[in-house]
């Protein structure tokens, strides 16, 4: 027990860490549980008023749309691609910006101001990846379905008018 918790002492970071890159790696998947609580949250706040709910379903039938076709889920990816690159390319450009003016490469604007495009970029990376992996008609078919009980669910909560 006692070298057990030695361990754990140990390395407690590189548990973290590794906790930490499961749960992002995990996340990567269109339909896991962090993106399903995401989404369940993101509907019960447009329920708030029938305009925010019906411009939910509106968001959500584009997105269901948009993965139904092929055209549709390489364009998003092509989207999130152009985003990753773009914010790489901007957190390079500060970071490079800092150097030319003479200063230390780290000062504390140009380091902030680029952990935000490259944090934008992991983001943005994370995405495509969920995205990419609804490469089989049978996974795109079961993210609709999910969609199309949401949109379902959302639409018998509107006011008849």
């Amino acid at each position: 027990m006692h070298e057990a918790l030695e361990f754990l002492s140990r390395y407690k970071t590189d548990i973290w860490l590794a906790a930490f890159f499961g749960f992002l790696f995990y996340s990567m998947t269109p339909d896991s549980l962090p993106w399903r609580g995401f989404r369940y949250l993101r509907n019960k706040w447009a329920e708030r008023s029938a305009k925010d709910l019906r411009k939910r379903i509106e968001q959500l039938e584009w997105y269901r749309n948009n993965l139904s076709s092929d055209k549709g889920l390489y364009l998003i990816t092509l989207r999130l691609l152009l985003l990753l690159l773009t914010m790489i390319s901007a957190g390079l450009l500060v970071l490079a910006s800092t150097e030319l003016a003479g200063r230390v490469i780290i000062q504390r604007e140009g380091a902030g101001l680029a952990s935000v495009a490259f944090a934008v970029a992991v983001v943005a990376g994370i995405q495509g990846v969920r995205y990419a992996s609804l490469d089989s008609r049978e996974k795109a078919a079961q993210m609709i379905g999910s969609l199309d009980k949401s949109i379902a669910k959302m639409k018998a909560k509107l006011p008849n008018a």
